[in-house]
């Protein structure tokens, strides 16, 4: 693996989402490269606190808007979903219904020509 390879993946070997392999050879890099120890050290940081913001209480008031904006979008799609049999019904009928009425006005315009 070369510099740039190690870069990209030091994010995850940071969360600890790689296999032993690829963890072998960061450590090994890491042992004689400053700069990836210190970029290293800045994704260690911000999944610190991240993680800290878990234990913050979430306000109500944010807490009711998020769930009423979730309640809302089920209900919509629970409406479309509801109605989707009947709009592919429609649909079939005009796709079928085209062709059909064109045979039927073809054939009136030929009888009158004749």
């Amino acid at each position: 693996m070369n510099h740039e390879q190690i870069k990209e993946l030091l994010s995850a070997f940071s969360n600890g989402e790689l296999g032993n392999t690829q963890q072998e050879f960061i450590e090994e890099h890491l042992r004689s490269c400053p700069e990836c120890v210190s970029e290293l050290s800045q994704f260690n940081n911000v999944r610190d606190e991240l993680t800290s913001l878990r234990s913050l209480p979430v306000p109500e008031s944010i807490k009711g808007a998020i769930m009423a904006q979730i309640t809302a979008r089920q209900t919509s799609r629970f409406t479309f979903n509801m109605f989707r049999p009947a709009l592919a019904a429609f649909a079939l009928l005009v796709a079928l219904g085209i062709p059909i009425a064109m045979m039927f006005t073809s054939g009136d315009s030929f009888s009158a020509i004749a």
